[in-house]
């Protein structure tokens, strides 16, 4: 378990300059028990922007609620749905989730399409509403699995990981607790602020590089990756990403486990008489990827 600060939420303000305003206009859900938490208070601050972070042109972060208890967030949603809450200028429309999503356990079961106004201008954003599990803040953030997602506020203080401005500052992912889609998660950090002309700001911390290779390797070995959906194909991104996610002398684990890649299609490609038929070529996937580590 790793210690949480609490701070004051000026902490945030100062960084963030138009966070204020955005938290104004959630007054009724933090007055109801709720702390706002993970990925959208951190991009926030790495764009030095409440309203970049909620631009789905931008790398978008949700807007998650949490609460005490399972019990508050279903009443709290009730409220809503009976006109019992004040809530200002925002708007909360159904977002419509897959059924992954929205089962039973789901955490989303109350997310929306957002839209509030701040000033003259309107904001939007994606909103959910945690009712899967409860908890303080510190017990909260204690059970996410990257160290980069434990901030959060009630709206009059911030609770932060011990090192996380660290992190932050060397632009280092770290895992605090290897997650069934923990493959997923790392990259999808990783890769945030990326584009096509953009490498990804942010690299893996060293332990966490030894880390998921030994959760990957317990995995292969009891044939359990959980909740993760194609655990190949997630294995197979954290080997050929260009940040090396895992090190180039630990490929030689997954000799043989990946089966093989198709290097040059069965394709038609034009040719100066017509067309020319390539003929299919494949090779374990793990040599291939070893191949193209070394050219980089």
């Amino acid at each position: 378990m790793t210690k949480i600060l609490t701070r004051d939420i000026q902490w945030l303000y100062d960084r963030v300059p138009d966070m204020e305003a955005v938290l104004e206009q959630f007054k009724p859900f933090f007055s109801s028990g709720a702390f706002l938490a993970g990925g959208f208070l951190r991009t926030a601050i790495t764009k030095r922007s409440a309203h970049k972070a909620l631009n789905r042109n931008e790398s978008p972060g949700d807007l998650d609620f949490f609460f005490e208890t399972p019990d508050h967030a279903t009443k709290f949603v009730h409220r809503i749905l009976n006109d019992q809450v004040v809530l200002g200028s925002i708007k909360l429309n159904k977002y419509q989730t897959n059924n992954w999503s929205s089962g039973p356990n789901s955490m989303m079961k109350y997310a929306y399409d957002t839209q509030f106004e701040i000033g003259s201008n309107n904001t939007f954003g994606k909103l959910q509403l945690i009712h899967a599990f409860g908890g303080t803040p510190q017990k909260i953030l204690n059970g996410f699995d990257l160290a980069n997602c434990k901030i959060a506020t009630d709206g009059k203080q911030l609770y932060i990981r011990e090192g996380w401005e660290e992190l932050e500052e060397n632009k280092l992912i770290h895992v605090d607790d290897y997650q069934d889609l923990i493959p997923w998660r790392i990259i999808k950090y990783i890769n945030k602020g990326a584009g096509p002309n953009t490498p990804a700001p942010f690299q893996l911390s060293d332990e966490s590089k030894v880390g998921i290779l030994e959760y990957i390797m317990n995995s292969m070995s009891t044939g359990s990756f959980g909740k993760l959906i194609n655990p190949g194909q997630r294995i197979r991104g954290l080997l050929t990403h260009p940040k090396h996610l895992i090190r180039t002398e630990d490929v030689m684990f997954f000799m043989g486990k990946l089966g093989t890649i198709t290097t040059c299609g069965n394709l038609s490609t034009p040719g100066p008489y017509g067309l020319i038929e390539k003929k299919m070529k494949t090779k374990d996937f793990a040599v291939y990827v070893y191949e193209q580590r070394k050219k980089k």
